[in-house]
């Protein structure tokens, strides 16, 4: 292995048959370790925060008509094998993509009333990217009439909420005893539906007519509930007769 020449380092008339070694931080020439921080893969998304007291208009989002999509915050570790914690809008029955004009502001939500483990992320839409018509807009919905949304217990226990996880520590929207709590309830993340999980009894949940009813109890323990309310049999045969759902859009 022999240097090259300065005299021939312009790549005229290199001898044959010689094989030269060359710095490659002497040339321009970037490895993939000397690549940005944030370009490989997809764009994500910067976010400041998930505080919707403290937004600001470089925090509003598109999603109309979007598969998913990644976010991450100005002090996300960056590490290539980290999960990206895509967000998307249903993929419980189907994968379906954020309906149209689904712009505004992703946020952290807890009622008043909120059990210990009760809060999650969710999608504020809001008439244009000022964080002053927070107050105007609405909550995304799902096809179930159902907010949109990611509950802390999933955030918690998947890993690859890990960005926005660190996150709502990072801002005290949620405690280190909260995530201590749920990572103990051993929360299947497959089987949680939003929708479908209560922590008060006083809680919504959504309703279809023509399914069994299955319910995540949240409390001290987990607790996970199937009821056939809606059956009926025929000649031997068990089927649900009815149709329709609760709430609706």
């Amino acid at each position: 292995m022999h240097v090259l020449p300065s005299a021939l380092r312009v790549g005229i008339n290199l001898p044959k048959g010689i094989v030269f070694r060359i710095p490659t931080s002497h040339y321009g020439i970037r490895t993939q370790g000397d690549k940005p921080r944030h370009a490989v893969g997809r764009p994500q998304h910067l976010l400041s925060t998930l505080n919707s007291s403290r937004l600001t208009p470089s925090d509003y989002l598109d999603l109309s008509k979007r598969d998913g999509i990644t976010v991450r915050f100005p002090n996300s570790p960056y590490v290539r094998d980290t999960p990206k914690g895509k967000l998307r809008y249903q993929s419980v029955d189907q994968h379906i993509p954020f309906p149209a004009q689904a712009s505004g502001f992703l946020y952290y939500y807890r009622d008043p009333d909120a059990a210990p483990l009760e809060g999650s992320i969710r999608f504020r839409i809001t008439p244009d990217r000022s964080p002053s018509s927070f107050a105007l807009g609405h909550d995304l919905i799902l096809p179930s009439g159902m907010p949109w949304q990611v509950l802390l217990i999933q955030i918690a226990c998947t890993t690859q909420y890990l960005r926005i996880r660190d996150h709502l520590l990072e801002e005290k929207l949620i405690t280190e005893d909260q995530l201590a709590r749920c990572n103990a309830l051993g929360i299947d993340r497959r089987r949680t539906i939003p929708a479908a999980t209560l922590f008060r009894l006083n809680q919504e949940f959504a309703l279809n007519f023509g399914r069994d009813m299955c319910l995540t109890i949240v409390g001290d323990m987990l607790q996970s509930l199937r009821w056939r309310l809606f059956r009926a049999k025929d000649k031997g045969m068990d089927y649900c007769p009815w149709v329709g759902a609760v709430p609706r859009p």
